[in-house]
Formats: C-alpha cells, sequence, structure tokens
C-alpha cells in the first residue's frame, strides 16, 4: 500500500534529539508509551493538557525505570512530533506502524503501541475540521539568493559568501507569512543533499 511522499517530511528529516529520544522511549512501559500518545494527541488536536516531564520522570521511577526530567521531555518532543506529523501525512495505522520500523529506532513493542493509539484517534483527528486546531503550517514557495559579506562591525573575516533565503508559509486559515533566514555554503549544501537523498527515496515509492 502506497505510503505518499509527505512521509519523508516528517520522517527523514527529523529534528535535532530525536534519535536518541526514541532511545528514550523505548524503555516506556507500554502504558506510559500509550499515555504520552494520547495525551499529545489531546494536546495537538484540542490544545488542552499538559505533558509533564516531571511527573512522567517521577512516575516511570515508581516503574522502575530510571529517566532524567529532560530525557522525559526529550520523549515526549519525539512524541508530539510523529504525531503532528503522521496528521498531516494521513497515514493509516499500519502504514504509519511500518514507517515507525523502517525510518525511526523505535523498538517493535513501541511501534505497535503509538500505532495502536494511532487507529483509534485517526478518524477524530483527520477531520477537516481538526486541521485548524493543528498547528501545521504549508510551505507555499523557498527563495534564495547568494549574498556576499562585504561589512561588519563584529566579524573579521569579510568576503564570505551566503545563501538568504525566505520561505513563505500558510497557517491553517490560508494566512501566509514569511520566514527569513541564511545559510553559510557548507549548511545549503547539507540541506541540497538531505533534498536530493528524500527525492531519490521518494523515487522509490
Amino acid at each position: 500500500e502506497y505510503m505518499g511522499t509527505r512521509l519523508m517530511a516528517f520522517l527523514l528529516q527529523v529534528p535535532e534529539g530525536f534519535v536518541p529520544a526514541c532511545d528514550i522511549l523505548n524503555q516506556f512501559p507500554p502504558l506510559f508509551l500509550e499515555q504520552v500518545t494520547t495525551e499529545a494527541l489531546r494536546y495537538l488536536q484540542l490544545n488542552i493538557g499538559v505533558l509533564q516531564a516531571q511527573e512522567y520522570a517521577r512516575n516511570l521511577k515508581v516503574e522502575g525505570v530510571t529517566l532524567s526530567v529532560d530525557e522525559c521531555q526529550y520523549a515526549i518532543n519525539a512524541v508530539l512530533y510523529l504525531m503532528s506529523g503522521v496528521i498531516r501525512a494521513r497515514l493509516s495505522p499500519k502504514n504509519f506502524g511500518r514507517a515507525l520500523l523502517m525510518y525511526t529506532g523505535l523498538n517493535q513493542p513501541a511501534v505497535e503501541t503509538i500505532a495502536r493509539i494511532w487507529g483509534e484517534q485517526a478518524e477524530a483527528a483527520l477531520r477537516p475540521e481538526a486541521k485548524k486546531d493543528i498547528h501545521i503550517g504549508e510551505l507555499r514557495s523557498l527563495d534564495w539568493k547568494l549574498g556576499v559579506t562585504v561589512a561588519s562591525s563584529s566579524c573579521a573575516h569579510l568576503n564570505n559568501p551566503f545563501v538568504s533565503m525566505v520561505a513563505r508559509v500558510a497557517d491553517a486559515d490560508g494566512r501566509v507569512s514569511s520566514r527569513a533566514f541564511e545559510l553559510s555554503i557548507p549548511e545549503f549544501f547539507e540541506m541540497a543533499e538531505q533534498f536530493e537523498a528524500m527525492a531519490e527515496l521518494m523515487n522509490t515509492l
């Protein structure tokens, strides 16, 4: 069954800290993983509830799993990232589970738990009216131009090339906003290589 190219955007370009966070999630007992996944979906859909890392660390310790508050926060962030991504990609529970096994370091029990909770909540999360409640932007355009540093009050190394980029993103109501950022030439080439890798992998689907 075809999984769709939107899968690539959130499982191939994961944020910093996602990979070690998966190792942390693998230590969560099933009931705790169910809880954090359910709470993440509730937060994303309804913007209610707070996922307290300190509370998770305390309760996990009672169950014999010792994790720091920071580690629990990394795990919570990873689940929030996964659930916002699967809502946007509109993956079936079966394909979501397959994707998690293929592209993340989550073990089989963790994948089964997360995919099952998604299966229970997917219908509500994918309602058309639910999209506005989930604050995920849609990329409308990405413009870039090459520049050269010609003056600086704090930098001794001038005449350095850089890439200036402007991303235009539409929110759930269709309002478009612009976000500008700059990349060094090595950073730009690294990003380009990631896009090339994504394109190659999408051609295999």
